[in-house]
């Protein structure tokens, strides 16, 4: 699940690749690149760093992407093919694909040029680069509890297993909400789409809870966040019980990173928080809100100008008054915020004081390291102290 942004009642916006969230020019968490490698850039080349900021991968690459099991894609120039290297910069596949996705338990879907209509297929390849499912699909998921979505001409949708055999046949019935966003199995089912409303299915192809929610959402820990036809939202269990019923105006599908209190939004547009029955925690009183991370979540009070965002205890108590531009989760005891006035970003410590000072035009986190973007586009990288370890670049 998606961390979230600060206050991400503004607008959003995805920032690069590796960003999960973020808003403007303030910052949040980054997914790692891999077991302790950071993207760097000289002179428009990639390459990898670790933690001290010493390079791993040399810069000689056109792209950067996230490793999953030991591999991450890569191009040589803009222009050529996709390959894949380990973490050692060592190339295990060579370019050659059109298209190269993540590895999910052990494969990853690749895409290749059909010759007669120029048009992209996709197969599966294994982590040594052998093709095991041969490229038929005009899109490939990522495989998920030992089950991939492909889809065939003409948008059909169907599942396949490891070896390729489909376990739920392809069929027209069965729609997503975006022809770019194939849904995985989570927790033994997966959510479909017939018409304008969303059932669940389960790995036989069995529609174990009838279409008939405005949208849903994965099961996450043993609850699914649906939206009735009648527009409120609330969360299901597998059996299609209501666990919390659906009486908000909007639910966040974000938790506490304990799992214990959710956060929602009234009908008169004001967020709060509630438990896993449904009760209010925090009454709805702010302009924006975020998950609990390590006790605190951050929320806003005011709007337009007046907006401002600080950070709130379980209770509902400001642990650190509003003022800030933006706040993100809390991560190590450290959160990145940005100020109200230039909209610098910082890092604060749990007291609200800066440990890292607000003078940057972006700032991400990922285990411990933060990436900078300064005003000149240059990318560096600071420790939780504010040292850097890798100075900006282009």
């Amino acid at each position: 699940m998606k961390q979230e942004s600060v206050c991400d009642m503004k607008p959003l916006g995805f920032i690069s690749l590796l960003l999960v969230l973020s808003w403007g020019s303030g910052g949040c968490r980054i997914e790692c690149p891999g077991p302790d490698l950071w993207p760097i850039r000289i002179d428009g080349r990639w390459g990898y760093i670790d933690r001290t900021g010493k390079i791993r991968i040399a810069a000689r690459y056109a792209t950067h992407d996230v490793f999953s099991e030991g591999l991450a894609p890569f191009k040589k120039s803009k222009g050529g093919k996709w390959g894949y290297m380990n973490t050692l910069g060592m190339t295990v596949v060579e370019p050659q694909y059109e298209k190269a996705d993540a590895f999910s338990e052990g494969l990853a879907a690749v895409g290749t040029k059909v010759l007669q209509s120029g048009k992209i297929q996709f197969g599966y390849i294994d982590r040594t680069g052998r093709i095991v499912i041969r490229p038929k699909y005009s899109k490939a998921g990522k495989f998920s509890e030992g089950l991939a979505a492909v889809k065939t001409p003409p948008d059909q949708i169907g599942y396949i297993t490891r070896t390729g055999e489909y376990a739920i046949a392809p069929r027209n019935a069965y729609t997503v909400l975006d022809v770019g966003t194939l849904p995985e199995f989570s927790e033994g089912l997966v959510e479909f789409k017939v018409g304008k409303v969303w059932g669940y299915m389960n790995k036989a192809g069995k529609a174990v809870l009838k279409p008939e929610y405005r949208y849903a959402c994965p099961f996450r820990r043993g609850l699914a966040y649906v939206t009735c036809v009648s527009g409120k939202h609330g969360f299901i269990d597998p059996s299609g019980q209501y666990v919390i019923e659906p009486k908000f105006a909007y639910i966040k599908p974000y938790w506490s990173d304990d799992g214990r209190i959710g956060v929602c939004r009234d009908v008169a547009n004001m967020w709060g928080y509630f438990d896993r029955s449904g009760k209010y925690v925090i009454e709805p009183r702010f302009t924006g809100a975020t998950a609990f991370r390590e006790g605190l979540a951050a929320v806003a009070i005011g709007k337009g100008p007046d907006y401002k965002c600080g950070y709130v205890d379980e209770e509902g108590a400001f642990v650190i008054e509003p003022r800030f531009a933006i706040a993100g989760p809390f991560a190590a005891g450290l959160a990145i915020v940005t100020t109200l006035k230039d909209h610098r970003a910082g890092v604060i410590d749990r007291t609200g004081k800066f440990v890292i000072p607000p003078k940057f035009r972006y700032l991400e986190e990922s285990n411990g390291i933060y990436r900078v973007i300064t005003d000149q586009d240059e990318i560096g990288y600071l420790d939780a102290s504010g040292a850097y370890i890798w100075k900006p670049t282009k």
